[in-house]
Order: structure tokens, then C-alpha cells, then sequence
């Protein structure tokens, strides 16, 4: 078996993507919400989703990894966006609100893309660096992905009109011909 294929290819994670979408296209209907609301229920429920997150990840076998493992894993992270997105307000999950957590969450996707390139500079660090090398990898990814949100999509995000956020919506059109409002009195008169 290829695991870099089986790991990296569209046609064998594609499934990752569709519980994604999945949760965020069904979250609207009520049976769906009330599975939801009990999925967020009780701190300690994420916990033990977060326990059987890491089984899944850790204890079982290569061959379940590589065949049901992933989807089970997508399935889990799935329910545990879920809780999190409820209880984050609750002491176990408040640290969610530091603004250093939440300026990784604003840029974890441009993470994503570059943390190859980050994990790469810790690499280039003289002799068995260890945890100086992690350390290094994870500040290079962070700067890379900070350029990128700032330099690249933050100013496309500008190109989107502030309406377009309903679905149906064209996200980058321009409208027509906008009205001048003008105020029937100055203010402060």
C-alpha cells in the first residue's frame, strides 16, 4: 500500500471533505440540531470525544488507519467542532477566546498550506536540534502564514461586498449602481 497516496489523494480523502460539508449543509434542520445541542450538552462529553479522537489516531492498527480510520477520525473531529463551537464559553474550552488562539484560528488555514515549508527551515537548524528544530518549524509557519493572510487573503476578502454574505449571492460582483444617501439635515444640526 502507497500510505503517501492513500494519505494525500483526492479519491481516497475526499471523504474528509464531504463530513465537512455534510455538517455545515445539514446543521440547519432540527433533528440535526437537536443531536447537536446534546453533542454540546456537557463539558465532559468533549472530552471523551477528544479521548476517542486520540484512540483512534494512537492505539488502533496501521490497516484500520489507512482504511476506515480516516473517515472515523473526520467524523470525530466533526462532532467535536460541534461541541466546541457550543461550549466555548465553559472554563474547560474559555482559553479558545485568547487572542493568540484566536489569531491562529484566523490564519490555521494559510497554516495548513505552509507548514511544510515552515517544518522545513526547523530542518535546516545545525546538529540534533530536537525541540529547537519543532520550535523553529512552527515560528517559520506561522510567519508564512501571517505574510499570506495579510498579503493575500485579506485583500481579496476586501474585494467582496459586505451584502454577499447570503447564500446566492455573487461573492465578488460589484453591484450595479449603488444609491447616494443623502442625510435630509446635516448632522448635529
Amino acid at each position: 500500500m502507497d500510505v503517501a497516496y492513500v494519505y494525500n489523494a483526492f479519491d481516497t480523502r475526499f471523504d474528509n471533505l464531504a463530513v465537512g460539508c455534510l455538517l455545515a449543509v445539514t446543521l440547519d434542520y432540527k433533528n440535526v440540531a437537536a443531536v447537536a445541542e446534546w453533542c454540546g450538552k456537557r463539558s465532559w462529553f468533549s472530552i471523551v470525544t477528544v479521548v476517542l479522537l486520540l484512540g483512534s489516531r494512537s492505539v488502533l492498527g496501521r490497516a484500520y488507519h489507512f482504511s476506515i480510520g480516516l473517515t472515523i477520525d473526520a467524523l470525530l473531529i466533526a462532532v467535536l467542532i460541534v461541541q466546541v463551537l457550543q461550549l466555548y464559553r465553559t472554563r474547560l474550552w474559555s482559553w479558545l477566546e485568547w487572542p493568540a488562539i484566536r489569531y491562529l484560528g484566523a490564519i490555521s488555514y494559510p497554516m495548513y498550506l505552509y507548514h511544510a515549508w515552515g517544518a522545513s527551515v526547523g530542518r535546516q537548524l545545525p546538529g540534533n536540534a530536537g525541540l529547537l528544530e519543532f520550535l523553529a518549524g512552527i515560528l517559520a509557519t506561522i510567519i508564512l502564514a501571517s505574510g499570506s493572510y495579510y498579503f493575500i487573503e485579506r485583500p481579496f476578502l476586501r474585494l467582496k461586498p459586505r451584502g454577499a454574505q447570503n447564500p446566492g449571492d455573487a461573492p465578488f460582483s460589484r453591484p450595479q449602481s449603488a444609491p447616494v444617501l443623502v442625510p435630509a439635515t446635516p448632522p448635529g444640526l
